[in-house]
């Protein structure tokens, strides 16, 4: 079975305003491990617009939610389980994440894909694969009714 190949764009959700993809912002909007793999990309508009809004409203940068549409090339990815990549997010040391990115890079890989609810994502390792095509703010969502507030029911990261 061949690995499955990328779109032609792909989307990006966050709450920093940029025009390019630079290794020294990996990790500022979303503390987590999984970071140290690359930036991470969504097939699907509408998966990186949550992530884009769950940034804006957890992250650390105060900023306005955006979407960035670019194009990005892998073209011999490390295919990351499902199950795996749930265990990266949850209880990988950083230790354990850097070791297996050295050992795709040794087997040769230039990124990572996986599914997560549904939606193939892509990070490539270096980011001159990344070329922004655009980027557009989004609208913040209407806040809340106080009877909603505490059901907020957005799954971990």
């Amino acid at each position: 079975m061949s690995p499955p190949l990328i779109p032609p764009r792909v989307f990006h959700g966050t709450s920093y305003a940029f025009d390019r993809f630079e290794p020294r912002h990996l990790g500022r909007c979303v503390h987590n491990p999984t970071t140290e793999f690359g930036f991470f990309f969504s097939e699907d508009e509408g998966d990186a617009e949550y992530w884009a809004h769950r940034a804006a409203r957890y992250g650390r940068s105060g900023g306005a939610p955006r979407l960035i549409t670019a194009a990005v090339q892998v073209d011999n990815p490390a295919l990351i389980p499902e199950r795996k990549f749930q265990f990266y997010l949850q209880r990988a040391r950083v230790s354990t994440i850097q070791r297996d990115l050295s050992a795709w890079r040794e087997a040769g890989h230039d990124g990572i894909t996986t599914i997560r609810d549904r939606v193939r994502w892509w990070a490539p390792f270096e980011v001159g694969t990344i070329r922004v095509l655009g980027a557009r703010p989004l609208l913040l969502p209407l806040e809340k009714t106080d009877a909603s507030k505490n059901q907020d029911n957005l799954p971990t990261p």
